[in-house]
């Protein structure tokens, strides 16, 4: 049996034609069911049931009294209960379960039963509440399924289809037309599902953006995303004094009317994030519905930035004879590359430091809208110039340079008994579990060096968990603050001269300001003393280097871990704040600030190796890793 999931397990830029259209459609379902899981669902009134009946109908669904629905292609077994509704189609190839579950603990209990019904399942699931998917099988037939759980339903939808398929390469043109209007049927089926169980106020959040269910946000709907996220940036945000030059209440003044002035989708996801940029943060961003990234064509080439000159560092087979590896970009539709990036792409990037605002500039440089045109100049390796212009059109040719499988943990043993522990990522518990199978090697070497470059962050547990197995002695973390807000406080402050008389007269005019914090101490991690590893250690780290790794060398430095090599690291961390922007989007606002236990900052900064070690651009194109080689020489 296969499982193939939306978004994840196929690469739309693999299909031709129809299928990258129904792909797109598939892509949808997904989002409107994350969408439904996310919201706080109605109860089904009688009649809220007549209405969904009334529209069940247009799908030629009708009330069944069976006790059986299929989950892909596993049936399961129901007692018949007055919370439960099953339809189905008189040829029962469709079908719609809910289940209406008060009792949160006993929704999540029936949950774990009604989801393993599906199988064997692999790929990417949403919060491990709900799974849209088209369903191959070499015995049963071909089905679209959504199978989610809101705050209090279980709801399961099923589209069976008159063929069998294992292989998305064998279904035929007309078929994958019955794949097309099959999901319309499922979709039509969710959207009348959000129509009636959810409120008014979170329709603003349905994702509106799709090839099916395509609308133009309201002037009403603008104004309630950037006012929603423009409040909780005022009260929430924690980088305020790193933006001194900024009036965020001009901001409001400023944007209000352009907010409201006529404009696409996409053009208001732009200027949200525009207003976004202004607060020069990594953890404070601004994401645009699935359906709006969909819309840009991302050639296959990979980029790189050294010495502030851009140069191609990989491409598919494709672009081999017209855009050749190492070549240095010099020109965007006849703008300098320096002025393109400057007029065109600065103003929407958040970052909390100028060399990663570059480096995202240079990796989102051909992220490229599909009815733009997008003509390059550049220089190649042998000093000769030439252009290129890109259109949107499938590239199905593999890279030139493959890439190695992306792994949580990478271990090898280097020249001189010299270990080599790379990490990239501490969003996973498996990288503890990992470290601890390779402990007993790494305490038997000479030397550990750990390799941060790729780390983008996560849970900066995981990292002081190993830590805990390298220090003899109790280690502090980063300190952090917040901001905080009391209502009366800020009224009293209104009375207060400046300089205040007391600590209580200071906390109501900080609080008027909007700079009143709460200030949490460091932790103090006790290691494992009787597990201890005495040996040296060197950490590479780098621009990559992020969030919870930064927060991991924080904790390293206070051990007495300072040999570190490479470049400054991202720059930025925090505690991120998560809302909901109209048709599906979203954004995040920092409300942590992290420092060094002594208060010293790094976000907005980065954190500084000992040994600043830059590859070049010939280092990258002979494959040699020039900050390895440096830290395996350090004695």
């Amino acid at each position: 049996m296969r499982y193939l999931l939306i978004l994840l397990l196929l690469n739309t830029s693999l299909l031709k034609g129809q299928n990258s259209t129904v792909w797109g459609h598939l892509t949808e379902g997904f989002t409107m069911t994350t969408f439904l899981q996310d919201c706080i669902t109605k109860s089904i009134t009688p009649t809220t049931l007549d209405e969904m009946i009334k529209r069940l109908g247009c799908v030629h669904l009708k009330h069944s009294s069976d006790n059986n629905v299929q989950i892909g292609n596993y049936s399961f077994h129901f007692e018949s209960s007055p919370n439960i509704y099953l339809y189905k189609s008189e040829d029962n190839l469709t079908s719609l379960y809910i289940e209406e579950i008060q009792n949160k603990s006993d929704l999540d209990n029936k949950w774990i039963s009604f989801s393993k019904q599906k199988g064997i399942f692999s790929g990417y699931n949403y919060k491990r509440s709900g799974f849209y998917y088209l369903k191959l099988d070499t015995l049963f037939n071909v089905s679209i399924n959504a199978t989610l759980k809101t705050d209090k339903h279980i709801i399961n939808i099923q589209k069976r289809l008159p063929f069998y398929s294992t292989n998305i390469y064998t279904i035929s043109e007309g078929q994958w037309i019955q794949i097309d209007e099959a999901n319309a049927c499922i979709l039509n089926i969710i959207n009348m599902i959000c129509n009636h169980l959810t409120n008014d106020i979170d329709k603003i959040y349905f994702p509106s953006n799709g090839k099916l269910y395509h609308r133009i946000f309201t002037p009403t709907e603008r104004l309630v995303g950037f006012i929603n996220f423009w409040t909780e940036v005022k009260y929430n945000f924690a980088f305020f004094d790193q933006t001194s030059n900024l009036d965020w209440d001009a901001i409001l003044i400023e944007y209000l009317p352009r907010i409201q002035a006529d404009q696409s989708n996409p053009e208001y996801y732009k200027l949200m994030a525009e207003i976004c940029a202004k607060l020069n943060d990594g953890h404070t961003n601004i994401y645009p519905p699935k359906d709006l990234i969909s819309k840009k064509y991302y050639p296959n080439v990979e980029l790189g930035n050294f010495e502030d000159r851009i140069y191609v560092l990989n491409t598919s087979e494709k672009f081999r004879n017209f855009l050749p590896i190492g070549s240095e970009i010099v020109e965007v539709n006849g703008e300098k590359i320096s002025d393109y990036i400057n007029n065109n792409l600065f103003p929407y990037i958040s970052a909390s430091t100028q060399y990663i605002k570059q480096k995202i500039a240079v990796q989102s440089l051909f992220e490229i809208p599909t009815d733009k045109k997008f003509k390059i100049e550049f220089v190649n390796p042998k000093g000769a110039r030439d252009s290129y212009e890109f259109s949107f059109e499938q590239d199905t040719t593999s890279s030139i340079i493959s890439k190695t499988r992306w792994r949580p943990v990478e271990f090898e043993m280097l020249k001189n008994n010299t270990s080599f522990l790379k990490i990239n990522t501490f969003e996973r518990e498996l990288v503890v579990e990992e470290f601890l199978k390779l402990k007993d090697s790494i305490s038997n070497s000479k030397k550990l060096i750990i390799d941060l470059r790729e780390n983008g962050g996560g849970n900066a547990s995981f990292g002081y968990e190993i830590l805990k197995y390298f220090s003899p002695k109790p280690f502090l973390t980063s300190k952090w603050m917040t901001r905080e807000h009391k209502a009366a406080y800020k009224a009293w402050g209104e009375d207060i001269n400046d300089p205040p008389s007391d600590q209580f007269d200071e906390e109501c005019l900080l609080t008027l300001k909007g700079n009143y914090r709460y200030v949490a101490p460091p932790d103090t991690i006790e290691p494992y003393y009787d597990k201890f590893i005495a040996i040296p250690i060197v950490i590479l780290i780098g621009n990559n280097t992020a969030s919870a790794a930064e927060d991991f060398m924080i904790a390293a430095e206070n051990i007495g871990i300072t040999e570190t090599v490479g470049d400054l690291t991202y720059g930025s961390t925090g505690q991120p704040l998560h809302i909901k922007l109209p048709g599906g989007g979203s954004a995040r606002i920092c409300t942590k600030k992290d420092t060094y236990p002594d208060g010293k900052e790094f976000v907005g900064y980065g954190i500084k190796p000992k040994y600043i070690v830059k590859p070049s651009i010939n280092d990258v194109l002979e494959h040699r890793d020039k900050v390895l080689e440096f830290a395996l020489e350090l004695k």
